[in-house]
């Protein structure tokens, strides 16, 4: 609530009746001036959390497609002639000495992307966004370097480098090593997981140890995130198990040992819905206090 302190000479009840009137008329702006302010908090908050989500959500998405990508790619051909042979194969030997294996892998998945770009993404039902999430997360697993700032340059200087792929520039993010190893374990529970759902398909089927590795895995960001929430890694692991019991319900063999996971329990929705209850909760004692406020006031002027 806004309060005016006004010194004035009463004289009459016209007078009074005057600063009544007035007063009404101030703190009905007043009302109205808080209420805007705090619509906008609200909007601002709204923003806010998208940004945040966002942000946490863009080293961690599409990890669970990385798997299904790099298979696709595995299938392409290499021998391809041309701008992209010429540009991954000068990149290749510009960055020789940063790469942990000095052979040809590098150039050769490197001409397979570039060259193939757009039929990855069709085969994997996927997007140019998780193509060169994917990217980002390969080369990083390349290179010798660990300092993040000379692997960002370095992954900046490469899609400079090969033209093909320079739209993947605007999803280019540092990634620290504790992070690159988070990225990789839930590349490697969904890799683990799309193994065991292929084989699991067929009846008689009876290796499982493909379940027990990403179950293993699950387990561990499970116990990590109902200590700290990090959305974007954490709901990976949520989304790995609506994954999981969607499979469950189909699989032929193996079905004994999908046993039900555990679920979650701390959610970053919940911890966002707090403050719009609480911004409601504000707006309605704000708009009781100015009806209460504006009725006493009303009843005082009547008697005059």
């Amino acid at each position: 609530m806004i309060y005016f302190n006004i010194s004035i000479s009463i004289n009459s009840k016209d007078s009074l009746k005057s600063l009544l009137l007035k007063y009404i008329k101030i703190t009905n702006g007043g009302i109205n001036c808080i209420y805007t302010i705090f619509i906008l908090i609200f909007i601002f908050h709204v923003l806010y959390i998208k940004i945040f989500i966002t942000i946490l959500n863009f080293l961690y998405s599409y990890i669970n497609k990385f798997p299904i990508i790099e298979s696709k790619i595995s299938e392409k051909k290499d021998d391809v002639t041309g701008q992209n042979k010429v540009e991954c194969e000068s990149f290749k030997e510009t960055i020789s000495k940063s790469l942990k294996k000095n052979d040809d892998s590098f150039s050769t998945k490197c001409k397979q992307i570039a060259e193939h770009q757009g039929d990855i993404i069709k085969d994997t039902d996927s997007s140019k966004p998780a193509l060169c999430k994917y990217i980002n997360y390969w080369f990083y697993g390349l290179q010798k370097e660990t300092d993040p700032k000379d692997q960002y340059n370095l992954l900046s200087n490469f899609y400079d480098g090969v033209q093909s792929l320079k739209d993947c520039k605007t999803y280019q993010k540092s990634i620290k090593k504790e992070e690159y190893d988070e990225v990789k374990e839930l590349y490697e529970m969904y890799k683990e997981f799309n193994n065991f759902k292929e084989k699991s398909l067929q009846q008689g089927n009876t290796t499982c140890d493909d379940l027990t590795n990403c179950v293993k895995i699950y387990n561990k960001y499970l116990e990590g995130c109902n200590t700290v929430y990090k959305h974007g890694l954490c709901m990976n692991v949520k989304n790995f198990k609506y994954e999981y019991d969607d499979h469950r319900k189909i699989a032929q063999s193996c079905g004994d040992k999908m046993k039900e996971l555990e679920l979650l329990r701390t959610d970053l929705e919940s911890i966002i819905l707090l403050p719009f209850v609480l911004m409601t909760l504000i707006t309605f004692i704000l708009l009781y206090m100015y009806k209460v406020n504006k009725n006493t006031v009303k009843k005082h002027f009547n008697t005059l």
